[in-house]
This record gives structure tokens, C-alpha cells and sequence, in this order.
């Protein structure tokens, strides 16, 4: 009866689960909060930029957010 994964050697993978090692990456929303950790600094600049007749991709690249995430964080703001 075989003892290992290769079957008939008598080994075992050496890469198995518990010995990998890696970074796992950081995930967006975690990446975000930690460039804006005051949302409502955010969005105050935001509203802010929008007044002075910036585009939501000039704001977008000012902030570090995707201009469609802008968009919805103005429409949010709006509706409140």
C-alpha cells in the first residue's frame, strides 16, 4: 500500500497546505480606508471640488477613488 501522494515512492508532496508561505493581498476596501480613513473629510472634499465645477474623473484622481465611485457618493449626498 503506498504511504505518500507519489504513489509507490514513499513520499509526500513537500509543497503541501500548511508549509506555503505568502502575503495575500490587500483588499480594496481596506486599501481605501486607509488612504480616506475620515469618510466625512471625503466626502466634504468631494462636495467641494464638485462646487468649484471639477469633472468626477479630476476628482476621482485628486482623492484616489474611481470617478464612478465619486458619482455615487455625490448622488448619496444628494438623496440625504
Amino acid at each position: 500500500m503506498p504511504t505518500g501522494l507519489y504513489t509507490g515512492t514513499g513520499v509526500s508532496h513537500p509543497f503541501t497546505r500548511h508549509t506555503l508561505e505568502f502575503e495575500l493581498p490587500v483588499s480594496a476596501s481596506t486599501a481605501a480606508n486607509k488612504r480616506n480613513p475620515d469618510k466625512v473629510k471625503l466626502k466634504e472634499t468631494i462636495l467641494a471640488l464638485h462646487e468649484r465645477g471639477w469633472s468626477y474623473r479630476q476628482i476621482g484622481r485628486e482623492v484616489g477613488l474611481h470617478w464612478t465611485r465619486v458619482g455615487q457618493i455625490l448622488r448619496n449626498m444628494a438623496h440625504d
